[in-house]
């Protein structure tokens, strides 16, 4: 197979186990805003939600906290293949880790590069380095 041939499958396969992997994505900020609201006292002021949006593209979750009206997106940059999250659309957004088709070509993961190369990380650990800060500043 030539690069040419490569190049048109690589497509194929983010076409294909991208949205798999955003909806693990989404399962995994539906558990974090679900724990975080059962472990709060106030539910009236101590709240958050979460729902699509499309702030930053087809693949972005909005979190938004009830106390003190804030909210985060977290979103795949897809022309970077990375996971981000943004506060405020003035600013650049703050990039979690990237993502990429795994060498089995058997769906799509988050990794991180480290000084040993590059690691595969899993969906909740990603989940927690976009939403840690933004629940527990």
């Amino acid at each position: 197979m030539g690069w040419v041939e490569d190049e048109f499958q690589e497509r194929s396969d983010y076409e294909q186990f991208v949205p798999q992997l955003w909806n693990a994505m989404r399962d995994s900020i539906g558990v974090a805003v679900t724990e975080f609201n059962k472990h709060t006292s106030d539910a009236a002021t101590n709240h958050l939600t979460a729902g699509d949006c499309t702030a930053m593209g087809k693949y972005c979750r909005r979190v938004a906290k009830r106390f003190g009206s804030v909210s985060v997106e977290i979103f795949l940059e897809e022309k970077e293949k990375a996971l981000k999250t943004s506060t405020d659309p003035a600013q650049p957004a703050n990039p979690i880790c990237g993502y990429r088709i795994k060498a089995d070509r058997s769906g799509a993961e988050f990794f991180e590069n480290r000084t040993e190369g590059s690691v595969g990380i899993s969906t909740e650990d990603a989940c927690r380095r976009a939403l840690k800060q933004f629940i527990f500043p």
